[in-house]
Parts: C-alpha cells; sequence; structure tokens
C-alpha cells in the first residue's frame, strides 16, 4: 500500500549435541518408552517466548485492522458528504494540489525518497523506529531457524546413508556365510576322503577346521546382529529428525510471514533497507520542513481542508492533507478503499494465523498435563491463558 503498508550413536557424539540442543528447544521427544528432552522449566518459558509472540503479533494486527477499519468509515463520510460541501472541499483540495506542484517545482533538492514513501514515513513516524528492531529480530531469528533447518537435513541425509550402507553390508555378511559354508564342507569332505583313502588320524586339524569355522560363523553373527541394531537405530534417528524438522519449520513460516507482511507493509526489501530510507527521510523532512515554514499560503488551505473536515466527525481528518488528490479524483479514492480493503484482508489472514498457532500451542501444553505432573500448576495457568485469549476471537 502506497501509505498505510536436530542422536544415539556414540561415534556421532556432535550429531547428538546438535540434534538434542535443538530438540530442547522445539519439544520433548519419546523413544523406546523413555522421554528425552524432558518438561522443565526451561522448556515452559520457551512455548511461554512463543505465546508471547504470537498474542503480540494478534494484538498489533488487531490494532492495524480495527484503524484500517476506521479509515474505510472515514472515507464512507466522505463519499456521503452533500455536493454544496463537497464542492468547496474539493476546491480546497484543488488549490492545495496546485500550490504543492508550484512548491515541488521550486525545490533545487535531490531526491533520496519516494513521495509515497515519505507520506507513508510520516504517518508512521512514531512506530518505524521500533518497527526497524523488531523487522530486524524477525529476520536474524528467520535465519537462525534456516541454519537449523539445514542441520536437521544433514542430518536426515547421514541416518539414510547410514542405512543404506548397513544394509549393503548385511548383503555381504549373508555372502560371507554361504562361502563359510561351502569352505567347511569342502574341508570336511576332503579330510574325509584322507580318512578313508589313508587311515591317518586328523582329530587336530578337524578340531583346528570346526573351531575356525564356529569362530568365524559367531562373528558373522555378531556383526549381523549389529548392523540390524544399528538399521533400527538409523531409522528411529530419521524419523526423528524428520519430526523436528516439521516443529522448525512450522516456526519458519510464522516467522517468515511476519517478515514479509512488514516488508510489504514498509515497502523495504530488508531491515538494513528500511534503515536506510528512515534515514533518508529523516533528512528529507529536515528539508522539508524549512519548506514549509515558508510556505504560508499551503498552510493556510491545509487549515481550510482541517476546518472543513471538522464538521463530518471523521477519525482521522489529517491525512487528506497527503491525500488531497482522492478529494479532487474519484478515481484516487476508488483506489485508496481498494487498497484498504485488500489490506484489511490480509490482517484478517494474519489475525487467524496466529489464532491458529494458539490454538496448536494450546493443545501442546493439554496433551503434557496428560503426560506429565510435576508442573501441572504452570500449565494448568498457561492453558486457562490461552483458553480466555482464544474465546476472545
Amino acid at each position: 500500500m502506497k501509505w498505510l503498508d536436530r542422536v544415539f550413536e556414540k561415534k556421532n557424539s556432535k550429531k547428538q549435541e546438535k540434534i538434542d540442543n535443538l530438540a530442547n528447544l522445539y519439544a520433548p521427544v519419546e523413544r523406546k518408552g523413555k522421554q528425552v528432552g524432558l518438561l522443565s522449566k526451561a522448556f515452559i518459558l520457551d512455548q511461554s517466548e512463543r505465546i508471547q509472540h504470537s498474542v503480540a503479533e494478534l494484538e498489533e494486527a488487531r490494532h492495524e485492522y480495527d484503524l484500517v477499519t476506521k479509515y474505510l468509515i472515514d472515507m464512507q463520510i466522505i463519499e456521503g458528504i452533500p455536493q454544496e460541501e463537497k464542492a468547496k472541499i474539493k476546491d480546497i483540495a484543488s488549490n492545495i494540489l496546485t500550490m504543492k506542484q508550484s512548491r515541488e517545482s521550486s525545490m533545487k533538492i535531490q531526491k533520496k525518497i519516494a513521495d509515497s514513501q515519505f507520506v507513508h514515513f510520516k504517518r508512521m513516524k512514531e512506530e518505524i523506529p521500533t518497527a526497524i528492531n523488531h523487522l530486524k529480530e524477525n529476520e536474524d531469528y528467520q535465519n537462525k531457524l534456516k541454519r537449523d533447518m539445514d542441520i536437521l537435513d544433514g542430518e536426515k541425509a547421514s541416518w539414510f546413508h547410514d542405512k543404506k550402507h548397513l544394509e549393503q553390508e548385511l548383503v555381504w555378511i549373508k555372502k560371507m556365510g554361504i562361502l563359510l559354508l561351502i569352505l567347511f564342507t569342502t574341508i570336511m569332505v576332503v579330510l574325509g576322503l584322507i580318512y578313508v583313502s589313508v587311515g591317518r588320524d586328523l582329530s587336530t586339524i578337524l578340531l583346528i577346521t570346526v573351531t575356525t569355522t564356529a569362530l568365524g560363523a559367531f562373528a558373522l553373527f555378531i556383526r549381523r546382529q549389529n548392523d540390524e541394531h544399528l538399521i533400527k537405530q538409523a531409522v528411529v534417528n530419521y524419523n526423528y529428525a524428520i519430526n523436528l524438522q516439521n516443529k522448525v519449520k512450522f516456526k519458519y513460516i510464522s516467522v517468515t510471514n511476519a517478515v514479509d507482511y512488514a516488508k510489504e507493509f514498509y515497502h523495504v526489501k530488508n531491515s538494513y533497507d528500511f534503515s536506510f530510507q528512515w534515514e533518508q527521510y529523516l533528512e528529507a523532512i529536515t528539508e522539508k520542513d524549512k519548506l514549509d515554514k515558508t510556505n504560508d499560503d499551503l498552510s493556510y488551505f491545509y487549515g481550510l481542508l482541517m476546518r472543513q473536515l471538522s464538521v463530518f466527525h471523521l477519525y482521522d481528518r489529517n491525512i487528506w492533507e497527503a491525500q488531497a488528490i482522492a478529494l479532487v479524483e474519484p478515481k484516487e479514492m476508488v483506489e485508496l478503499k481498494h487498497e484498504l480493503v485488500e489490506r484489511r484482508q490480509k490482517l484478517r489472514a494474519r489475525i487467524e494465523t496466529q489464532f491458529t498457532e494458539l490454538e496448536h500451542t494450546k493443545n501442546e501444553f493439554t496433551m503434557m498435563m496428560k503426560k506429565n505432573s510435576l508442573y501441572d500448576e504452570e500449565l494448568l495457568n498457561i492453558t486457562k491463558m490461552l483458553k480466555r485469549i482464544l474465546e476472545r476471537k
């Protein structure tokens, strides 16, 4: 808008540390009937921060939704003004447009910020410093979640590769077992033939052969049992990484929506661009203030327009100083209304997203209350709080 816009194996200790850190951060996980990353104060605090973030986003979206609605009501009021009064307002707005054009033509300074951005920043100037910091924090959190997902992608690929390697080793063990059996059978046949033909005592050789074969078979059996165990473990770890990644991805999508929304609303590429444009705005406002001090006629017509609009008890009549063209050109008024309607729809979608997030969190805590009794009071209080919030939907 122009003006309002994550293991078990000892040899992989590093993998263990990475995944467990992510597990402790995002959720408790169950393995073999035991719980890893047990519900703790730290988990409750982390989930509380998650709730706080969602509630803050919800309240911000609600506030902006109400604001947009008030501006739409103002536009309806203006459209319903009697023709005589509307003609006076149009005449005043036409004078404002003429004088603004004259002033702009006399300005010698190079513009570093678009007019529409200047107007938008002027309207939101009290909120922009906080908005810049908020966008920077969300971008940093978004990058952190992206790194976590990349780590989990690597873990998934590693466990999948381990499983395939172990399965190939089982095939090799089977072939070695068959070869050992053939070799043992061959030796026994040869020894039997020698004994029959020569009658020589072969008990020592026979004992060695049987012992060696038994040891080889036992070694292959142990190796096979170990590989089958490792394959099962690799499958568990692979599924575990997928589960964690899904949880991280949910948060990533949420914060990405917030980042994209802020960039669209403020018409910026990122927090760095936001900060740069804000600095340009501050420079431009300094020059504008100097010029406006000498523009008595324009100030006069601004005042006249405000007095004329005050009769109709608008929520915010001051914005029409910057949108005087919409008071003159009906097409501009239609375009502004269309932009406000689109913005309100996006805000409604944002509100629904946060309610979904809070409902998901409430369900998680409800499940935790059934599995854990150590923090019943904390969980119950948080669940009650979430219910109160969701009842306001």
